[in-house]
């Protein structure tokens, strides 16, 4: 049986989520590969998880079943108030909490860049 592609690891994650969050994840995924595409999606610590070339820029979190947790590594130099949706003052993280499609939506331009910004650093 050949090994599972990260690809694959996904695409079967996701085929077995049934939280009624489903499409807001969906969104966010959208909205994140759209503003990366440079970006390798992997499900790592048991959630979709984004990186470039292995350096790790985000992981979703599903601990609250009443929202999506969005962990944001934090290079030097991203603001910390970043676009009004990043919260904590983690020396290696920021946090956005999303509980519907609808904040999912309205957050999108903010979302995306975040992700230019992110990139932006890590390939300075």
């Amino acid at each position: 049986m050949p090994k599972l592609t990260d690809a694959d690891k996904v695409i079967a994650y996701m085929a077995a989520f049934t939280s009624p969050l489903l499409p807001a994840v969906e969104a966010l995924r959208a909205a994140i590969k759209s503003a990366g595409p440079a970006l390798a999606e992997r499900i790592k610590w048991n959630a979709p998880s984004y990186h470039l070339d292995g350096l790790d820029m985000a992981a979703m979190n599903f601990h609250d079943p009443a929202a999506i947790r969005l962990v944001m590594v934090y290079p030097k130099g991203l603001p910390a108030a970043s676009h009004g949706l990043l919260e904590g003052s983690y020396p290696d993280r920021r946090l956005a909490y999303f509980r519907s499609l609808a904040e999912v939506r309205s957050n999108r331009d903010a979302i995306v860049a975040i992700v230019g910004d992110w990139l932006a650093l890590a390939r300075a």
